[in-house]
């Protein structure tokens, strides 16, 4: 790694007889996480250090040297960028997302109300506010005398019997 950090190219190192070669260093990247971080931390060194050098060819650049010292800047750029895209690569502006459309759906609730003097019931209508989701009296319905189920019932009862009698009566 300290070959990698001091700006040595990992083709040349692979061809060093005493290192391993160029397709090992990439299968120990894929099959060891802490192998590719420690490479990845050396990258980050040498794009560090082309950095510094870059800042020393600024400053030592001439009138004379200007144009090859804007193109040595330019490659040193990209490749520090290259190697390090966490610190030295360029950031793109990017607008920030449109917030979604928001559909707002308002269930209206239903109630039965009764009125405390005279017994009788009507129903009441009830939405929420869109701005403030606290329920909001719509509409009423009119007052009508509440229906006892079980005398609804026997009335229907006898209505069906006197029409089966009046149906057995005319055969």
């Amino acid at each position: 790694m300290a070959r990698v950090s001091q700006g040595e190219m990992l083709s040349k190192i692979a061809a060093d007889p005493l290192m391993p070669s160029l397709r090992t260093i990439y299968r120990w990247k894929a099959g060891h996480p802490e192998f590719a971080e420690d490479m990845r931390l050396a990258r980050e060194a040498l794009a560090e250090r082309f950095s510094d050098l870059g800042w020393k060819m600024a400053l030592e650049a001439t009138p004379e040297t200007a144009f090859l010292t804007q193109v040595r800047l330019k490659q040193l750029r990209w490749t520090a960028a290259v190697l390090g895209p966490r610190t030295h690569a360029r950031l793109k502006a990017y607008a920030p997302p449109e917030p979604p459309d928001v559909t707002t759906i308002l269930f209206r609730h239903f109630k039965i109300e009764k009125h405390s003097e005279t017994g009788r019931h009507r129903v009441v209508a009830y939405t929420p506010d869109p701005d403030t989701m606290r329920p909001v009296r719509t509409s009423e319905g009119e007052w009508t005398t509440p229906v006892d189920p079980a005398a609804k019932m026997d009335a229907v009862m006898a209505a069906s019997r006197e029409r089966l009698e009046t149906w057995a009566d005319d055969d």
